[in-house]
């Protein structure tokens, strides 16, 4: 029985004054008593596709407003090294009465004045802004064109500045969509009205289109998985879902977690040559390709990379500031893709050492490679070759890691994985240092707390072992070369186009035909990869459009290079990748 019938009634009576009188004290202060004040309204968005007189998509938006009459209202700004998203949010009107619309303090959000708890009704339109090809420094932003659009919610959403992790309701209605266009989301497939029971942070962090695409579908253990594409290709358009459907099987098969009742993945081309790119999202992935592939080889990386970030990211959360742990989040991810596509068969045990020996190149010949933690926290997204070095050192370690554990039991770096899945299910533990360190030790009793202060904190230089890859495998030093660009350059009247601004005349781009003061309209590189060929299309003194292409190779550096015995490998297959995990003929 509840212990409250058992009180003093001259204790209830004086417990009753006391809460009345700081209810009206709270009251008095203008204290906002409502605890349910964005923490459970719902979101509703009518979103409109207008060709005329220029491609746009027309939103409004309609929710309760604050019970302090005062609402401010996020705009869109940056996601994914991306700025100036409000530059698309345009004509932003409030349609409700009784309301005054501001510009905030940050001049780029809205604030609402409005009657308490009042209904908001809002107007807007997202048009392009930005012209030209769609390359790798806008393909993130709203694409919206006459036969189609293909947006991600970052760049659309504009929403009351409410709890943006809290599960709520939204309704998303489309409108205006041809009838014979194809509808894909996040969420779901032709459908014209939508009620979701997600966050914002989800809302936000999804994919969307409509329009002339092929929508294909695979089967992956009686879930569907959905490929939309559009445009015209070089590789076999039937060949993608059958790529999709074994990536899928092996990320999910390595979890061991199926229960994805939905997915999507939308496939953009893009003008960039050689090149290609995507992202992670709410139930998809957003993939970008230049419509010069022939093959679908390089998507197996990319694809298997994304997908294993849905539990390495987002099912295991990381500790903030999160770039202090981008080493574990990108470089072990890094690490599991080669091997998880090695055990499913998906890549040869020579791919995999090839793929592994240009981490090492990288690695060794990056001008950041000594960065400290606090190094790639400040200069997040500001240094290229910074923002690289916690893929590169995170792959190193783990390989360091998983034959530290094999020396000293019968385990390997999975259980590390699995076991911090586990943690993160039932304890909600996070991605940390500390955390890490704790569930190393249960495997490696010395524990690896030396090693992240050395080559993590510190940022000293990480050797690979001699039995890193196995019995199978043997490492030496060898001759590459560093990086060299071969010339500098600015931004110049379009954010696509560079102006050269400097060029070494000793340098193999000059040698191919690049000049001082010539601009940049096109490129393809692989930065740090000297080894890589880089695609140039410029525009000459005399305006003639030119394509070149060229190693950019600096001076000579010898970094580690690890070779398949090919010998021991034949006579001892099977324990060669036991070492792996590959329990099957796999190579």
């Amino acid at each position: 029985m509840d212990p409250f019938f058992f009180q003093n009634p001259k204790q209830t009576m004086k417990h009753t004054y006391i809460l009345l009188i700081i209810l009206l004290i709270l009251s008095h202060f203008g204290c906002n008593l409502s605890v349910s004040d964005g923490e459970t309204q719902s979101l509703n968005y009518q979103i409109s596709y207008n060709a005329n007189p220029e491609c746009h998509l027309l939103v409004q938006l309609q929710f309760e407003g604050y019970s302090s009459g005062k609402t401010r209202m996020i705009i869109p700004h940056e996601w994914a090294w991306q700025d100036s998203y409000e530059k698309g949010i345009k004509n932003l009107k409030l349609l409700s009465p009784d309301g005054q619309l501001t510009l905030a303090d940050n001049g780029i959000d809205y604030e609402i004045s409005h009657p308490a708890g009042q209904t908001i009704i809002i107007q807007y339109e997202v048009k392009p802004y930005w012209e030209g090809p769609i390359n790798r420094e806008v393909y993130y932003r709203p694409i919206i064109k006459p036969g189609y659009f293909h947006f991600i919610g970052h760049g659309v959403f504009v929403y009351p500045d409410w709890n943006p992790s809290v599960t709520r309701q939204i309704r998303v209605e489309w409108k205006g969509i041809p009838d014979d266009w194809q509808m894909a989301n996040s969420f779901g497939k032709n459908e014209r009205e939508q009620f979701l029971n997600h966050s914002i942070n989800e809302l936000c962090h999804s994919v969307y289109m409509a329009g002339d695409f092929l929508i294909q579908e695979a089967d992956i253990a009686g879930f569907p998985v959905y490929i939309a594409l559009r445009g015209e290709w070089k590789f076999p358009q039937d060949e993608l879902p059958v790529l999709v459907e074994k990536v899928v099987y092996a990320v999910r098969g390595f979890w061991n977690d199926y229960d994805f009742p939905y997915f999507l993945i939308s496939t953009i081309p893009i003008d960039s040559q050689n090149s290609k790119g995507g992202t992670g999202l709410t139930n998809s992935f957003a993939l970008f390709v230049s419509d010069d592939h022939e093959n679908l080889d390089d998507l197996r990386f990319l694809l298997t990379h994304e997908l294993f970030h849905t539990w390495n990211g987002r099912k295991i959360q990381r500790e903030e500031p999160e770039e202090l742990i981008y080493w574990f989040s990108e470089g072990f991810t890094n690490y599991y893709t080669r091997l998880i596509l090695l055990r499913n068969g998906l890549i040869t045990l020579q791919e995999f050492i090839s793929s592994y020996n240009q981490t090492l190149i990288e690695y060794f010949c990056s001008p950041a490679i000594n960065a400290t933690n606090e190094e790639v926290l400040s200069q997040a997204h500001k240094d290229r070759f910074i923002d690289r070095m916690p893929y590169l050192r995170g792959d190193i370690l783990a390989f360091r890691w998983n034959t530290l554990i094999k020396q000293t039991s019968s385990h390997s770096l999975d259980d590390l994985i699995f076991d911090l899945f586990q943690e993160a299910q039932t304890s909600r533990m996070v991605v940390s240092m500390d955390n890490l360190a704790m569930l190393m030790k249960r495997l490696v009793p010395e524990g690896v707390e030396q090693d992240m202060e050395r080559y993590l904190v510190r940022g000293e230089t990480l050797v690979p072992g001699a039995n890193d890859l196995g019995p199978g495998a043997v490492v030496n030093d060898v001759v590459t070369y560093l990086f060299d660009l071969g010339f500098t350059f600015e931004e110049s009247d379009s954010p696509k186009n560079w102006l050269v601004t400097e060029i070494n005349e000793n340098s193999p781009v000059w040698k191919a035909g690049l000049r001082k003061g010539y601009t940049i309209t096109g490129r393809s590189i692989h930065w740090g990869q000297a080894n890589q060929p880089i695609i140039l299309v410029f525009i000459n003194d005399q305006g003639k459009k030119t394509r070149i292409e060229y190693l950019p190779r600096g001076e000579k550096k010898m970094v580690p290079q690890y070779q398949l015995n090919e010998e021991f490998f034949q006579k001892n297959r099977a324990a060669c990748l036991k070492w792996f995990g590959v329990t099957g003929n796999e190579r």
